[in-house]
């Protein structure tokens, strides 16, 4: 099974040390690019150790406006 992640759930299990349940789960997780760039930012090198795993893989989104519409927005969040 596949699954797509944002920024917070992949952030959080690594920080306390269980994003092995991801991949015992799921196999494979999905980020769009702009998760990849938060995780890439963090100033925790667990969190952007996130990109080096290679059950993680990058999807670029081909249509942007198509995101926009159908992702939830966190409060605050800037689209």
């Amino acid at each position: 099974m596949i699954i797509v992640s944002d920024t917070s759930a992949l952030s959080n299990l690594a920080l306390v040390d269980h994003l092995w349940l991801l991949e015992a789960i799921y196999q494979t997780v999905i980020i769009p690019e702009a998760v990849a760039n938060e995780l890439a930012a963090a100033s925790n090198p667990n969190i952007s150790a996130i990109l080096q795993l290679s059950w993680i893989q990058i999807q670029f989104l081909t249509n942007s406006q198509l995101a926009n519409l159908t992702l939830p927005r966190k409060s605050g969040q800037v689209t």
